[in-house]
């Protein structure tokens, strides 16, 4: 999908997923939600589904596939916005270097977002 079409700004949320094993569908979708009213596309990586060839697989694949399926999508994103615990994640660090690398902007908070001109 080409987001810029869209008109709207694209923002990918990064945060822990593994290290938390329950409530991080929550976090996530609270995130979305107060996003999404706000006018913004969100890009939400606790969204995905486990593909049906990794039932039963390692639990080191599984976070492999996710992990490469997450950074696909935040490549999309005009931005990231790190959720609360990303310092203790592995993915949502790999995810704040491979950003910082690439110069897209970092928020740690809604309220640092600011407001975009479109």
């Amino acid at each position: 999908m080409n987001f810029k079409d869209l008109n709207v700004k694209v923002i990918y949320l990064s945060g822990p997923i593994t290290s938390r094993q329950n409530g991080f569908r929550d976090a996530f979708k609270q995130y979305e939600t107060a996003l999404r009213e706000q006018g913004y596309y969100v890009l939400n990586p606790a969204e995905q589904n486990t593909p049906y060839y990794l039932k039963g697989a390692e639990s080191e694949e599984i976070w492999k596939y996710f992990m490469r399926e997450s950074l696909k999508m935040m490549l999309d994103a005009d931005c990231i916005l790190m959720l609360p615990g990303w310092e203790d994640s592995k993915g949502a660090q790999m995810e704040y270097n491979l950003a910082q690398s690439l110069e897209l902007p970092v928020y740690h908070s809604l309220e640092t977002m600011g407001v975009w001109d479109y």
